[in-house]
């Protein structure tokens, strides 16, 4: 995906093409559902559109994008159900949590990158809570490389004497879930596995290189 790719994706799930009218937004009035696939389109959009939002000077349009996004979000789910605004059918109280938490965590990797963050560390620092908890995350295969880069990260800290043992868990964890396609991450897991202070993340590791492992043999077959 390229930065044309992401606005692309940004201006669909934001209800801005008319040829595209089953998006994010465009499916919460009248409410039809939340999409996991939605989500994680929306994700990837900004993680490719970060150069736009971390640089000294941002692109307006492109975080007017993302704002109006959320804020839209927003106000189509609010409660209480207006037939005459929100349609038919409204929001359940299970879906409403769900997406506040997507929307929150789409305004926080915004956040992140306008601060200036490179486009890896917002993602591994959020998003494989939300892989693990949750299962949001469709077609994760380009994570990988992020959260590779998070993951360094982490074993580069350890070495300085700060130890951030959940996150290696996690990091790890994501990465076992991604499968075959996170092949490239077992040299680097192999390391957490051997070089970990933390029992449990070395156990994580393992039983990630395990997953991946076994993944890329279902595939082959």
């Amino acid at each position: 995906m390229n930065i044309d790719d992401a606005i692309l994706l940004l201006q669909k799930h934001n209800n801005y093409l008319a040829d595209e009218p089953d998006n994010f937004i465009g499916n919460l009035r009248p409410y039809s559902g939340i999409r996991k696939a939605y989500f994680s389109e929306i994700v990837k959009a900004i993680y490719f559109a970060a150069p736009l939002l971390n640089q000294p000077h941002v692109d307006r349009d492109t975080i007017h994008l993302i704002w109006d996004m959320t804020r839209g979000a927003r106000l189509l789910t609010q409660p209480p159900h207006e037939p005459h605004f929100h349609g038919r059918h409204f929001i359940s109280a299970e879906d409403k949590q769900t997406l506040d938490r997507w929307i929150y965590m789409l305004e926080e990797l915004t956040l992140d990158l306008l601060r200036g963050l490179e486009p890896w560390e917002p993602i591994g620092w959020q998003i494989p809570w939300e892989m693990t908890q949750y299962d949001s995350i469709v077609d994760p295969a380009w994570l990988t490389e992020p959260l590779m880069k998070s993951l360094e990260s982490f074993l580069d800290n350890q070495a300085d004497g700060v130890l951030l043992d959940d996150d290696q868990i996690m990091l790890c964890n994501a990465l076992g879930m991604i499968g075959a396609d996170a092949a490239s991450a077992i040299s680097l897991l192999q390391q957490v596995a051997e070089a970990s202070r933390y029992e449990p993340a070395r156990t994580a590791a393992q039983n990630a290189i395990a997953t991946i492992n076994r993944s890329a043999a279902e595939r082959s077959e």
